[in-house]
């Protein structure tokens, strides 16, 4: 007996199909907007390192001019650029 598939069983299949399809692309966007997320933070972050490195080296540079004209000892040049 040979077994006829019909046209609803073939849509049937195709929403399935495309019902998982759909729930796949879902959870891969989601996954997507957390990594965004998270480069977002991540990005702020390096962006702050940036202006304390900047920071930092300004500040070594105010030291330096400190220390040469004695208004600073070397000793508390090094304190400053410990903290």
């Amino acid at each position: 007996m040979a077994t006829e598939i019909s046209n609803l069983d073939i849509l049937t299949a195709i929403n399935d199909f495309s019902t998982t399809v759909d729930n796949r692309f879902n959870k891969v966007e989601k996954r997507i907007d957390s990594i965004d997320y998270r480069l977002t933070h991540v990005e702020c972050d390096v962006a702050e390192i940036k202006e304390s490195v900047a920071t930092k080296s300004q500040l070594e540079a105010l030291t330096d001019v400190l220390e040469k004209k004695r208004v600073i000892t070397s000793r508390e040049h090094m304190h400053v650029m410990d903290v």
